[in-house]
Parts: C-alpha cells; sequence; structure tokens
C-alpha cells in the first residue's frame, strides 16, 4: 500500500482475500488474536475498495485499540473513494461502552457493533 505514512508488504493471500471481497460485496467481519493483523488487513480491504470506487462503511469493535475513536468505543467511519484511508479516521458514529476489557463492558458489545 502506497501513499501512506508507511510502506506495507502485502501477502498473497491478504490480495487474494482483498479481490475476493471485490468480487462480492457484502459484510466483512475480521476475527482474530491479538496483534494478528487484523487492522493491517482491514486496510488492505478499505484502500481495494475506495480505488474501485466504492464507499464503505467501517465498524471498529475493538474497545481495547480502536482505530476509529478514543479506546472504550465502538465506532463507524464511511469511506468514500475520495477519501483514503488514514491512520486514525474521523468518527461518524460511536458507542460508549464503559471499559476497554470486553468481559466488563456495560453493555452489549456485540449489539453496538450490529447497531452500527
Amino acid at each position: 500500500m502506497t501513499g501512506s505514512s508507511f510502506e506495507l508488504e502485502i501477502l498473497p493471500e491478504w490480495e487474494q482475500a482483498a479481490e475476493a471481497v471485490l468480487a462480492r460485496p457484502g459484510v466483512v467481519v475480521l476475527l482474530g488474536a491479538s496483534d494478528s493483523g487484523k487492522t493491517t488487513l482491514c486496510r488492505i480491504l478499505a484502500e481495494h475498495w475506495r480505488a474501485a470506487g466504492r464507499t464503505l462503511g467501517l465498524v471498529d469493535g475493538d474497545i481495547g485499540q480502536s482505530s476509529i475513536g478514543p479506546p472504550a468505543t465502538v465506532g463507524l467511519t464511511i469511506l468514500s473513494p475520495a477519501h483514503r484511508f488514514s491512520v486514525s479516521p474521523v468518527p461518524r458514529f460511536l458507542y460508549f461502552v464503559g471499559s476497554t476489557a470486553a468481559p466488563q463492558c456495560e453493555g452489549d458489545c456485540e449489539g453496538d457493533v450490529a447497531r452500527l
């Protein structure tokens, strides 16, 4: 991925995943262990969609290491073809869940993600 403040080696599997997602638009959910590359893969997918001229909604349900909004929030941003995925995208909507640890959330974290 170019045009950002960092250079990224894109794994062939991630490139294939991006092409598969472009071929069948819909909802994509990324799950995985901490520091397994979910955010990086998300950035790659988002950039492919943007480059293809599509607008997408991105929901960040990682309440401990949020990329959209502050910690302890579930955030939504909208990315259009004119807007690149920045390191800290501007949130369109935020839900405050009350904790950065999922078991201690005051609300229904999964429900907050689904609502966005």
